[in-house]
């Protein structure tokens, strides 16, 4: 089954301030939906971030979701250092990816990093979600989809 995806583009003033030129930049964004208690929450946009190795929810979304709360933790991304981190709980929220067309994922249930704040947008990362998919994009042609596999994912443990 094949979901559907959209890119949008936006400006960094700052960052266009500073240069002679335009800067556009992109980002690749999903429909998907939580379980609640009650049902599913509606839908909500989520970035697709390939260098994510964990999904990110914001509290907002999270608490009104059917979770499992496992650990806290404290989320970093490219810059590791303690002022930099945020507090997380860590937990596994039930999900589907939809798109406008009808089409839509298997129920997955996820681990996620679970933000303490509503100041971070939903980011789909590798573990449990992308790690499922073939994610096939084309800028250029304006098209984009993930397809879910029907297969069991191996892992390998690389050692140097």
């Amino acid at each position: 089954m094949q979901v559907r995806l959209r890119f949008e583009q936006f400006k960094s003033s700052g960052l266009e301030n500073k240069l002679s030129e335009s800067v556009n930049f992109i980002r690749l964004f999903c429909s998907i939906k939580f379980k609640t208690p009650a049902g599913w929450y509606k839908t909500k946009d989520a970035i697709i971030d390939t260098g994510a190795p964990i999904s990110l929810i914001p509290l907002d979304v999270w608490n009104n979701s059917d979770v499992k709360i496992l650990a806290e933790h404290r989320a970093y991304g490219i810059n590791t250092k303690e002022e930099c981190t945020i507090p997380v709980k860590v937990g596994k929220v039930k999900c589907i990816l939809v798109d406008e067309e009808g089409n839509q994922s298997e129920e997955m249930e996820i681990l996620s990093y679970l933000a303490l704040t509503n100041t971070v947008p939903i980011i789909l990362g590798f573990k449990d979600l992308l790690e499922r998919f073939k994610l096939c994009f084309d800028f250029y042609e304006k098209e984009a989809w993930i397809e879910q596999k029907e297969r069991e994912i191996k892992f390998e443990v690389l050692t140097h």
